[in-house]
């Protein structure tokens, strides 16, 4: 909890800071907010879904299906996560480091936090028939934006890219692995 609390903090008044953690703390907050960026997410998702389903709204395809499609399973995961993180961290946080002294930097973090969740609403078909709901849908890509922008302030964009590199990863490979595995005993 103290932990949630220092990002609260952080997204109150965010200051570029980045902590000299030792290697063991480093790893233990990175792998809390693993966790926790985990259980938001999932919890999130399924109250989403929910909704969806108590209100009867169609939002179509994930466009990541059509990806999946189009690519071979280890393509596929390679892509969502090696390819997807390095991009999107180099996009939305790496230039974070460039007003890391500006009176602009909170607006600056508070801009990619934003346009991280945005830019994932386009992973919905028909997002713009119901927007409301395709920003339900995305609030866990913004609450991870925030824990990415965390770690990419305090430890690094390294470790922001390890981290949306492992969170991905854990969401990703098993169901790939699932599917990979029920096409091949039919």
């Amino acid at each position: 909890m103290r932990l949630l609390k220092k990002v609260w903090r952080f997204l109150k008044n965010p200051i570029y800071q980045q902590y000299s953690y030792p290697k063991k703390l480093r790893w233990k907050v990175f792998k809390n907010l693993l966790c926790l960026d985990l259980l938001l997410a999932i919890t999130l998702a399924i109250l989403t879904r929910l909704l969806l389903a108590i209100f009867d709204i169609e939002i179509g395809n994930n466009r990541l299906t059509k990806i999946e499609e189009l690519y071979s399973p280890l393509m596929f995961v390679f892509i969502i996560v090696v390819f997807a993180p390095i991009l999107e961290e180099l996009l939305f946080r790496w230039p974070l480091v460039f007003l890391k002294k500006s009176s602009y930097f909170s607006m600056a973090l508070y801009a990619s936090i934003f346009f991280f969740g945005i830019a994932h609403i386009i992973n919905y078909e028909n997002f713009q028939k119901n927007l409301w709901i395709s920003l339900l849908l995305v609030l866990p890509q913004s609450i991870g934006g925030v824990f990415l922008s965390f770690i990419r302030v305090r430890m690094g964009i390294v470790y922001s890219i390890l981290f949306h590199a492992t969170f991905n990863g854990i969401l990703t490979i098993p169901s790939v692995f699932l599917k990979s595995l029920k096409s091949l005993i039919s």
